[in-house]
């Protein structure tokens, strides 16, 4: 069906990773998902900042980072992706919309 989960990179930076089967999409699985994943990287593991990465073309994943509080950080090519944005939010920010 799905996956979410939290990564951590050689450089330190957390990830949150989302994927789901399109017979999946457009339910609120995955901002569900993503949200509990920052709750339990900030409140469990007392991480920083999370980051999230998506092709700049896929509107909807852009979407879930926005509406579970990341901000645009960068546009630059990661992980294979040519033409990636990333978001993130820190602990701080985190905590005024929990």
């Amino acid at each position: 069906m799905a996956g979410v989960d939290l990564k951590k990179h050689s450089d330190g930076k957390v990830d949150l990773g989302f994927r789901f089967k399109k017979s999946f999409w457009s339910q609120g699985y995955a901002t569900e998902a993503a949200a509990r994943c920052l709750e339990i990287g900030f409140e469990r593991h007392k991480l920083k900042s999370i980051i999230g990465r998506s092709a700049s073309a896929n509107k909807t994943s852009i979407r879930v980072l926005e509406k579970i509080g990341m901000q645009f950080e960068s546009q630059k090519a990661c992980e294979g992706i040519k033409d990636a944005v990333v978001y993130r939010i820190n602990r701080e920010d985190y905590s005024k919309i929990a």
